[in-house]
Order: C-alpha cells, then structure tokens, then sequence
C-alpha cells in the first residue's frame, strides 16, 4: 500500500499480526510523497501521480496536500455495500476530508483485490478491511440475484460518474461482468484476447494470418486482407 514504504524494525509484531504503519502527519512517509512529487515537478508539461491506501478519509487526505500526490483511490464506495446511509456517508466523509486539503475526490466499486461488484450487490455482501479491501469466497448467484446485482451495479454507475472529482472504472465494470471462475465466451473476447487465446492453442501463424514461415515452412495464407500493423517477415513491410 502507497501508505506501508516505512518500516520500524525494531517494532514487535502484533497480536492480530497486522501492521502498524506510521502515517500521521509526523510520519516519514510523507517526506518520500514530497520527494516524489519533487521530482514529477522538475519536468515540463502536466504530470499526475494517484496512490493507493485504504486508510481513513483524514489520514488519506495527507497523502493529497499540495506538494504530495494528486490523487488517491477512495475505496469508501467499495466498502459501503448496498445501503443508502453507507453511501451518503462515504460522499459526505470523503468530499470533506479531500476539500480540507484543497484535493479532488475519487470514486471506486471495484479493483482488483475484491470481488466484482454486480456480484456483491447481488449477494448482499458488504466489505471489510482497512487496508486492502477483503475478498469474499465464491458467490454463485440465481438468475434473480444476477438481476438484482446488475441493477443495482447500473445505478452505482450513474451515481460514480455524476459526483465531483475523478471516477475509476475497473476493467470489465463497463461490461457489468460479474465474478466468475471461467473464462468469457468467444463472441465476448476482444481481438486481442482472442488472438493471446490463440497463440495459447498453438494457432499463432494463423491468429496473424500474414505470409512467412513457421517452423520452417510457409503457412497458408487466408484470402483476406492482412491485419493492420502486421508485418510480413518477408519483406519487413507492413
């Protein structure tokens, strides 16, 4: 976590074996964010720096002052589950905290260290966790509990890009995909998901359908125009 880059060694471990992590405005970790921020300012033209920590509003918004980072990922939403009172809360928190320091806010649902959304939503499970938001097990849904978590994931969506500040949407929240252990249809992949399945298979003088040799021997070539930015090992043109 962009908040855990000091460590005091001769502190004793925990007895919940979580880490103590000095943050406060005394902590030393801030003189490495300005350091940071130093730098990107040394160079000409627009820079931004985003951290991630999953601290309390007050305590992420020192990261955000003037000569520290531009913006940090505001896990509020992902912990605030399906409850009307939890989401007020995290937009008024977390609007004050960040305004105190003259810092945008920004708006999360999901990231890679937690169960999608729709499915969480659909499930009626909320997050736990200071840190890094905790993952729940496997939570298969009904055809109803998919429906409800995909509505409900919808309106998180028009209320994520309709607030002040800066809004991330994580790959695949566009899709409105859901937690799941296989992998997407083909009709579903993008053409370079699906030329990675391919070369996975083996298929990759045919996934790039250009003329060459593989493995020692010309490959057929299809009928069909050659793939923009393919280039024929023939001539190195494209």
């Amino acid at each position: 976590m962009s908040d855990a880059l000091i460590k005091d060694t001769a502190w004793e471990d925990t007895p919940d074996g979580n880490p103590l992590i000095p943050k406060d405005d005394a902590s030393g970790v801030h003189e490495i964010y300005r350091a940071f921020r130093a730098v990107m300012d040394s160079y000409d033209g627009d820079r931004m720096a985003v951290i991630e920590t999953g601290a309390p509003d007050d305590v992420v918004a020192l990261f955000l002052r003037p000569d520290e980072m531009h913006l940090a990922f505001n896990f509020r939403f992902v912990k605030a589950g399906w409850d009307a009172a939890a989401i007020r809360a995290a937009v008024d928190d977390s609007l004050a905290a960040y305004g105190a320091v003259g810092a945008p806010t920004t708006w999360v649902t999901d990231n890679h260290d937690t169960t999608r959304s729709v499915t969480r939503y659909g499930a009626d499970v909320r997050l736990e966790g200071e840190y890094v938001p905790g993952s729940t097990a496997e939570l298969p849904l009904d055809d109803a509990a998919l429906a409800r978590g995909t509505r409900r994931a919808r309106a998180m969506a028009v209320l994520l890009l309709g607030l002040p500040g800066a809004a991330y949407v994580y790959a695949g929240r566009n899709l409105g995909s859901r937690r799941s252990s296989t992998s997407l249809p083909r009709s579903s992949r993008t053409r370079s998901s699906r030329a990675r399945a391919a070369r996975r298979a083996g298929a990759t003088a045919a996934a790039c359908r250009c003329r060459g040799r593989a493995r020692g021997r010309r490959s057929a070539s299809r009928p069909t125009a050659r793939r923009r930015g393919c280039r024929s090992r023939r001539t190195g043109r494209r």
